[in-house]
């Protein structure tokens, strides 16, 4: 059974305070400049499976956790310095001690918006440019009805579903190109449920930024299905050991988010969605050269 919205809000506020102390002891007691930058970076999509990703990689014994999963340092809080984002990882010395022969130690976190922030790419360019870049794509109509369920479980969104998509689908997936230039961070984050779907364009201003070889782009639907085959592609990409060679390789099953409502889409949107998606995943697969099945 799901919390109500009042006391998920007091837990997340406490476990928020408790972090922020954390932070700031580490930040005075000078012991950022031991501690090392992410090697990996989940940048998206939101609602496409990045929080069981993460989870499953802080359980593999060759990768050190984030303080928290969505660090939201290129979007949200980027004015509070590296010291501050360098404060959310393990130090140096703590890695080394770690890690076995043959089996370095790797540190990441997993923040969604990333991917869709417009600023984003730019400052992970000049923070972490060596960085390996995780990209879950999930089908877009499929994500955005997650997102809209997730801002009502939170609290967030109060309208009826048909009423929370109309300006974007009244708008039509070109004004993406803009839209979000012209939209606050917290409108951004939780009222853009179908600019968020519009991988193809996100994508490119990371590539404009990053290697090819530095991204790994997975459909979220392979993952679901089989999530230890995916694991072990993103092991190999991020240089640990794979899941399938670790004792007890179901333990990192997916995890599902119980919370979500199990009625079906309204066939009507569904179609609406179906359409307006159809360009931007046409551009998307071009610019990938796969086929995404969507």
């Amino acid at each position: 059974m799901s919390l109500p919205p009042n006391v998920r809000s007091v837990r997340r506020a406490l476990r928020q305070t408790a972090r922020s102390a954390i932070i700031q002891w580490r930040v005075l007691a000078g012991s950022v400049s031991r501690r090392g930058l992410p090697d990996y970076v989940i940048i998206g999509a939101q609602k496409a499976g990045t929080t069981s990703l993460q989870k499953a990689l802080a359980r593999h014994p060759d990768v050190f956790r984030s303080l928290v999963k969505e660090v939201h340092y290129f979007d949200l809080h980027y004015d509070r310095g590296e010291a501050w984002y360098r404060a959310h990882f393990g130090t140096e010395p703590d890695r080394m001690r770690a890690a076995r022969p043959g089996h370095p130690i790797v540190t990441g976190e997993a923040t969604p918006f990333y991917l869709a922030h417009p600023m984003a790419a730019e400052r992970a360019a000049q923070t972490i440019p060596d960085a390996r870049l995780i990209v879950l794509l999930r089908d877009p109509v499929e994500r955005a009805y997650s997102q809209y369920a997730h801002e009502v479980r939170l609290g967030y969104e109060h309208a009826a579903i048909h009423d929370a998509f109309a300006n974007e689908l009244a708008l039509g997936p070109e004004a993406g190109r803009v839209g979000p230039t012209n939209m606050d961070a917290w409108t951004l984050s939780h009222r853009s449920y179908l600019y968020r779907g519009l991988y193809a364009e996100q994508l490119a201003a990371w590539s404009a930024r990053f290697d090819a070889d530095q991204f790994l782009i997975l459909r979220s639907e392979d993952y679901f299905a089989e999530p230890v085959e995916t694991l072990d592609q993103v092991c190999a990409f991020i240089g640990v050991r794979k899941v399938s060679d670790l004792p007890r390789p179901e333990a990192f099953d997916v995890h599902h988010n119980r919370g979500e409502p199990r009625a079906p889409l309204p066939l009507a949107l569904r179609k609406q969605l179906e359409a307006y998606f159809a360009g931007p995943n046409r551009a998307l697969e071009d610019l990938l050269g796969r086929k995404m099945g969507w």
